[in-house]
């Protein structure tokens, strides 16, 4: 009992306990807003009702009528507003005064309006922004006491200038000049977005850091302006301009690697901007200041410097005296040795020829450039064709005096051991043309977009690319030809998964010799849409098939051997087999099975097979399509009948 009288007095303490009679705001209406109206004897007791009331976050009390409005918004509908006999406070109230180091005399922050009315002086304009929700400036004139409060710092459109106003910010941002982003006597003309007197450049890029969108800026001291910009480097990059002084506000002055600048050499085009510079270390200056710019071209003959929106311009590298040129990122990767395709061509697929001092040169300008995946290059005159397609247009081809590589290679040799010899993997080709040996025509078929498989002939070193794994129709025998997957995909065997004396007789794609059944299997899975086999090893002759267990389902045939080449060999469920039953028609196949069990093995190796009947006087086994067969079970002497996956269902 004592523990509940001790918490009710604390409740009644706690309930009670004074408000903060700081935040109270003498003569000041809090206007809308109102979610009750309480007659209250006092000030207290309008507080207590605020805070008991769901929602109520300020309140405006009249003495003289002992009238309280509760409010669910700070400040109400419209903020605060001078109201004398009125006394209004917000419940959440920290009242300690904004920092007024920013205030900025004769200066607008026009637009982005919350409220106005008048206010006594401007500490109490900045009062009432703070009591009002949203508000996160202010400007005020004194001549009559107007007080603009604003939801945007700067109001819409940044500060302007505007004698007999000030201006303040509920926050002061001033971030520390970065004096090495000073550009002496540089313009970023255009891009702006408003103009403004500052009294120092400080004052300039202050201004600039607290106005919504502005990245860079120009000042005149001359004039005091102050241009405030939502380009990097303006609106189109940097140009000489005495008198001027101009800044990114997002600044990294790191000169860039210069290691990759070349010497007489134009990328022409995909121009951002272009103008005088004072030396090539300006013009790279002028891009890192620019949005967008990756490299330069800066002709010193007469100090034109041209900006650009892409590596090596809009086609390349080209060959120009007295030009330099210099990507702002250099990206050299270092050249694979065993890459190189000594006295090969990969004719075609070009996009650019540009002159090279020699292969890592050209290297690295195919590197550079937007799309090259290859090269061809030619010591003698210096040549370097650049291109889009590895292994060129047609593939690689034997020319003596070039050399060729693609830029991603692994140069690992593919796995030899299916290599299949007096076969043709007829059709399906990508290039033909002559190789070496078997060797070079396995590196011509790796170094070609698209090529899976190779055929050989050694007699002329004929060599055939092939976008399809055994050609166009699977392997074929014939004397003189070796062919070869690039990828051997030979899957063990799943002995269980054989079907002894059992012929899967139809939906043929191919027949082929094969030395044993293993190697028809891996013929299987290396031809496109086979999914089942039959083997007959007195010929060797091994059927491919495209349906498992071929078209009609298996059947009893000495000498043969069949096999899914997708094969669970596990038993189904018979513990719903049913004795004296007919599942009668929905039949897919019929024929002879030895016994019950390889009737149901029948099934499972059967496309669609979902149940049997199998009747063991003359071993007659029928697959079926549907459960239950056509019309479901009924009684007949001598047959067995069996679902493949069995469902007990309560009646």
């Amino acid at each position: 009992m004592l523990r509940i009288i001790l918490f009710g007095l604390l409740f009644v303490q706690l309930r009670c306990a004074p408000a903060p009679f700081d935040c109270k705001r003498e003569d000041v209406d809090f206007m809308g807003a109102d979610i009750g109206y309480r007659t209250a004897i006092s000030i207290q007791e309008c507080i207590d009702y605020c805070k008991d009331t769901e929602g109520c976050v300020s309140f405006t009390y009249r003495d003289s009528t002992k009238s309280c409005w509760m409010k669910n918004k700070r400040g109400g509908q419209r903020g605060p507003t001078v109201q004398g006999g009125l006394v209004s406070m917000n419940m959440d109230c920290t009242d300690t005064k904004s920092d007024q180091s920013c205030l900025q005399e004769n200066t607008d922050f026009w637009g982005a309006d919350l409220a106005s009315g008048r206010a006594i002086n401007l500490d109490q304009c900045e009062t009432f922004c703070r009591d009002t929700r949203d508000c996160v400036s202010i400007t005020y004139r004194s001549s009559d006491s107007q007080c603009w409060l604003k939801y945007n710092r700067f109001g819409a459109a940044g500060p302007s200038n505007k004698n007999g106003l000030t201006s303040l910010n509920m926050e002061c941002k001033v971030a520390p000049q970065n004096e090495t982003c000073k550009r002496i006597d540089v313009d970023f003309w255009g891009a702006d977005i408003g103009h403004v007197i500052a009294e120092s450049l400080d004052k300039c890029e202050e201004l600039c850091r607290e106005t919504e969108g502005c990245v860079s800026l120009t000042y005149r001291a001359s004039s005091n302006s102050c241009w405030r910009k939502n380009k990097r480097g303006g609106q189109r990059g940097p140009t000489v301009q005495g008198g001027l002084v101009s800044m990114n506000m997002d600044c990294t002055d790191t000169k860039s690697d210069q290691s990759c600048l070349q010497e007489n050499t134009d990328f022409w085009g995909a121009d951002l901007a272009s103008g005088r510079a004072i030396n090539l270390d300006q013009c790279e200056t002028f891009c890192r200041d620019t949005r967008d710019c990756v490299s330069i071209t800066y002709r010193s003959s007469d100090s034109q410097c041209w900006l650009k929106y892409n590596r090596f311009g809009a086609a390349g590298p080209s060959h120009k005296i007295g030009l330099t040129s210099l990507n702002m990122e250099c990206k050299v990767a270092p050249q694979n040795e065993n890459c190189k395709r000594i006295d090969v061509d990969f004719w075609g697929a070009d996009i650019g020829h540009v002159t090279a001092e020699s292969l890592d040169k050209c290297e690295e300008l195919c590197r550079e450039t937007e799309g090259c995946v290859s090269l061809t290059y030619r010591a003698s005159s210096n040549s370097c064709w650049r291109k889009n397609k590895r292994g060129g247009q047609r593939g690689p081809t034997v020319q003596g005096g070039l050399v060729s590589m693609n830029m991603d290679c692994t140069d690992t040799k593919s796995d030899q051991s299916c290599l299949q010899e007096n076969t043709d993997f007829w059709g399906a080709d990508l290039a033909s043309g002559r190789a070496i040996n078997l060797d070079q025509c396995e590196t011509f078929c790796r170094d070609t977009r698209d090529c899976v498989s190779i055929t050989y002939r050694s007699s002329d070193s004929q060599c055939w690319l092939k976008y399809n794994r055994f050609g166009a129709a699977g392997p074929s025998h014939r004397n003189g030809l070796t062919s070869l997957n690039m990828e051997c995909k030979v899957a063990p065997q799943n002995d269980t998964c054989k079907r002894i004396d059992v012929d899967f007789w139809g939906a043929d794609i191919g027949h082929v010799t094969a030395e044993s059944l293993d190697k028809c299997e891996e013929l299987c899975r290396g031809t496109e849409g086979c999914v089942s086999l039959t083997y007959r090893a007195s010929s060797n002759s091994c059927w491919r098939k495209n349906k498992r267990g071929g078209q009609r389902g298996p059947t009893v045939q000495g000498g043969l051997v069949s096999m899914n080449m997708d094969c669970t060999d596990t038993k189904s469920d018979q513990s719903c087999l049913q004795e004296n039953t007919d599942f009668w028609g929905a039949d897919l196949a019929s024929g002879r099975a030895i016994n019950l069990d390889q009737c149901e093995t029948f099934c499972r190796d059967t496309r669609d097979c979902v149940s049997i009947t199998y009747r063991s006087s003359d071993s007659q086994c029928w697959l079926k399509y549907n459960r239950f067969g056509a019309a479901g079970p009924s009684h007949t002497n001598g047959l067995t009948s069996l679902n493949m996956e069995c469902f007990d269902v309560k009646a």
